[in-house]
């Protein structure tokens, strides 16, 4: 199931070396969760990475919160990272 918080983007990383290539996102959320420092995993292969990327850029240039999904359950380890699912600019 997937779960959803609002933030703002603190750290955008893109990681060419994984496989498949991922872009690693730290964000302030609220409310805070306790899995990798508030990072969540875009990879290359999601369905919708372009649009996801370029509004993960978008507000985080503009300083705009945003509201992400995961792409299933939160992780149980706190060495583990959420995956993206989807965004929503809060404008």
């Amino acid at each position: 199931m997937a779960n959803t918080f609002n933030g703002r983007i603190t750290q955008i990383t893109i990681d060419v070396d994984s496989d498949p290539p991922s872009n690693f996102v730290q964000f302030v959320l609220d409310p805070p969760v306790a899995f990798m420092n508030q990072t969540f995993v875009l990879k290359t292969t999601h369905p919708n990475y372009p649009s996801i990327f370029s509004l993960i850029l978008a507000c985080s240039v503009n300083g705009q919160q945003v509201r992400v999904a995961t792409q299933n359950d939160l992780p149980t380890e706190p060495t583990e990272f959420g995956e993206v699912g989807f965004v929503v600019g809060v404008f």
